[in-house]
């Protein structure tokens, strides 16, 4: 089934579907999806019955528009991270034998993703914040599962952007982490490159750079290098200022 058959309205279902798509489609990593859907289930029982006639619809798409190996590789990824902790996992097999997964891939996936997945519940319990606990445990799960510092302190970042009313909570584990600023700056300053060369930037990635340079996390100089604007859209911005301010200048006089 084409995605174009589908229209997109603005309804839960809707919206999983999307998220779903934009992990086949490589424009969301896996751990973001994840990240996103576990908060829709916190507003919304139906989240879990909603997301298995997604899963659906999403293996009939591939299988007809003959999706590549990545593409499968992400999908089974994002179910391995939803195993149990979105929907039941039996519930969750039953729905892949009826989809002719395999279970050897299946099994293997959910093993190397389990300790992701104990990450980005950790880091999305809006209940703990207590940051030092939160960091042993952190610690405890890296050695546990043998954790890429890297691709954790991407999660950290996905999490973050996704729960920036936790601000304090997130700036105070990134400086106990003991983050490499330039490490952080260079993870961060991918994530915009990549939308830059695929699509729109979304608002809650500025407001994360926007948060990390106002607490001095990051360098703002050092962030720049990776932020492409063009320089009409600069000019355009300065001419605007400049009005703006001309305006208030004539006004208060």
């Amino acid at each position: 089934m084409s995605s174009a058959l589908i229209t997109e309205v603005d309804t839960p279902q809707a919206e999983l579907l999307q998220i779903c798509r934009r992990v086949v489609r490589s424009e969301m990593s896996p751990d973001a999806a994840f990240a996103l859907i576990k908060n829709m289930k916190k507003t919304n029982p139906s989240t879990s019955s909603l997301l298995e006639d997604v899963l659906w619809l999403i293996d009939m798409e591939m299988a007809i528009e003959k999706k590549n190996d990545d593409s499968t590789k992400k999908f089974n990824e994002l179910l391995s991270l939803i195993s149990n902790e979105i929907v039941p996992e039996d519930v969750l097999k039953f729905e892949l034998d009826a989809l002719g997964a395999n279970d050897t891939t299946f099994n293997l996936l959910r093993e190397e993703s389990e300790g992701y997945a104990k990450l980005i519940t950790e880091l999305l319990d809006s209940n703990n914040e207590c940051v030092p606990s939160t960091l042993i445990r952190l610690h405890r799960l890296i050695g546990q599962f043998n954790l890429d510092p890297n691709r954790v302190l991407d999660i950290i970042l996905e999490c973050f952007e996704s729960s920036t009313n936790r601000r304090q909570f997130f700036i105070s584990l990134l400086n106990d982490f003991k983050t490499n600023t330039d490490d952080l700056c260079s993870i961060l300053g991918f994530k915009f490159t990549f939308y830059q060369q695929n699509g729109d930037t979304p608002p809650s990635l500025y407001e994360l750079a926007a948060i990390l340079c106002s607490e001095r996390v990051i360098d703002l100089i050092s962030l720049c290098s990776f932020v492409r604007i063009k320089q009409f859209c600069c000019a355009r911005l300065y001419c605007g200022g400049v009005l703006v301010a001309t305006f208030r200048i004539s006004a208060a006089a």
